[in-house]
């Protein structure tokens, strides 16, 4: 071989070398890229479980009424009347409210008490309760079953146009 053959040989070594190189490195660049691309997509696909599991939910909500006071929907049955902070004495309406209506000065309530359940069974309604909430003292009066509701709605003065509303109709 002469010298001009064994130049050409390493010239022909030293590209397929740096070509070598160069698709190495392509290729180890594309696998990161596609190893960090399914990590995102795994951790996407993961997300909405996690957050269903711990933390609010698409139907949460909370919506604000006069004295501070809200209503909580936390899940599907655990809606529920309470100011922003409360403790043992609070006046509080329990889980779950199905329907609400309130003016400045009172709040009415219709209320499921359930069963307790477990994820296998969901929880089955043991009655069907009314409430009503004085802002101005603030006092609840229930559980009371509808007869009595009606009576005492007329006994504390809470106006007749007061109507109940799905509580989901406060939804924003």
């Amino acid at each position: 071989m002469d010298a001009g053959s064994r130049l050409h040989a390493h010239d022909l070594l030293a590209r397929h070398g740096a070509w070598h190189t160069a698709i190495t490195k392509r290729i180890n660049i594309d696998m990161r890229s596609i190893f960090a691309a399914l990590i995102i997509l795994v951790g996407m696909s993961c997300q909405s479980c996690f957050l269903e599991s711990f933390g609010p939910g698409p139907r949460d909500f909370t919506v604000p009424l006069p004295k501070n006071y809200f209503i909580y929907c936390m899940s599907a049955d655990r809606i529920f009347i309470a100011p922003k902070s409360w403790g043992e004495s609070t006046p509080i309406i329990p889980p779950k409210v199905v329907e609400v209506g309130f003016d400045d000065r009172f709040l009415i309530a219709k209320q499921l008490e359930l069963t307790q359940s477990d994820y296998k069974t969901p929880p089955t309604v043991v009655a069907q309760q009314y409430w009503i909430l004085d802002f101005g003292r603030p006092e609840v009066v229930g559980p009371l079953t509808a007869e009595s509701f009606t009576a005492e709605r007329q006994r504390l003065g809470v106006s007749p146009d007061l109507e109940l509303r799905n509580v989901f109709e406060y939804k924003q």
